[in-house]
């Protein structure tokens, strides 16, 4: 019997990986090995140089050594992070994988309140040409304006919001290059790899609406058709609806094993 599938968790642009902990923690008492990745853009101490091919190859990079390792691999990702997450498992699913003999691979992808864009599309084009306007721009970085924090973690419990250290986890305490939202999507994952949406109907950052058409790209010449979930969370259901969040990854590494021809 195989053992369960590593959940490999990428963050979106301004979020740490300790976004994931309070997730980590309740899939580990589940008996799932988890690891979570930092983007090299994201308060980068040279701002203004890294590129979304930058953070893509970072996080391939780690898919990479699990796979090797003969993990299967249920990727993760949160908002920007899909675009990260779309480009990174290029060549890395399990049945490219087989073919070279070996049996590690990425079997599922699970998009959180994530992008979902073509080939060739940047996040600004997913989000119609038009940045948020709480999108405050320099000519290095990006970093949200605090003005959105009531709007952004209005279900989120205060404890997540302030690291043990004193530091902030919001958005508007951090940085990100401005070049990953230019970048262009250089891969369509879910042609090859199945995969799961997690909606969240609450969500100021990146509206529901939009979300929903990111469903029906996912749809739209799938491998298999997208394992869906929608709940009531603001943007960051890491912190707001952490035990939901748990549950439809535990079903969607079930089913990624499945589709995988996989015994648990």
């Amino acid at each position: 019997m195989a053992d369960n599938p590593t959940i490999v968790f990428a963050p979106g642009a301004w979020c740490e990986p300790d976004i994931y902990d309070a997730v980590r923690d309740i899939l580990k008492e589940k008996g799932y090995p988890t690891f979570a990745v930092a983007h090299p853009s994201i308060n980068s101490p040279t701002p203004g140089v890294t590129t979304l091919a930058d953070d893509s190859a970072s996080l391939a990079s780690t898919l990479e050594s699990l796979a090797d390792e003969g993990k299967q691999i249920l990727l993760a990702v949160h908002s920007y992070g899909g675009c990260v997450g779309s480009c990174a498992v290029e060549g890395l699913d399990i049945e490219s994988h087989r073919k070279q003999g070996k049996k590690g691979g990425v079997i599922m992808l699970m998009y959180i309140a994530a992008f979902v864009l073509p080939k060739g599309r940047s996040l600004k084009d997913g989000l119609g040409g038009n940045f948020q306007e709480w999108m405050v721009f320099d000519d290095k970085v990006c970093r949200p304006s605090p003005s959105t924090d009531d709007r952004l973690y209005f279900d989120c419990p205060a404890h997540y919001l302030t690291r043990a250290d004193g530091s902030s986890t919001k958005l508007s305490a951090s940085t990100t290059s401005r070049l990953v939202f230019s970048g262009p999507v250089t891969y369509e994952p879910w042609r090859d790899i199945p995969t799961a949406y997690f909606v969240c109907d609450g969500d100021n950052a990146l509206p529901v609406e939009v979300q929903r058409v990111m469903v029906e790209v996912l749809k739209e010449g799938a491998l298999v058709q997208p394992l869906l979930t929608e709940v009531k969370s603001s943007h960051f259901p890491m912190w707001s609806v952490p035990e939901i969040l748990a549950e439809a990854l535990v079903e969607a590494a079930g089913k990624g094993m499945a589709e995988a021809g996989i015994k648990k």
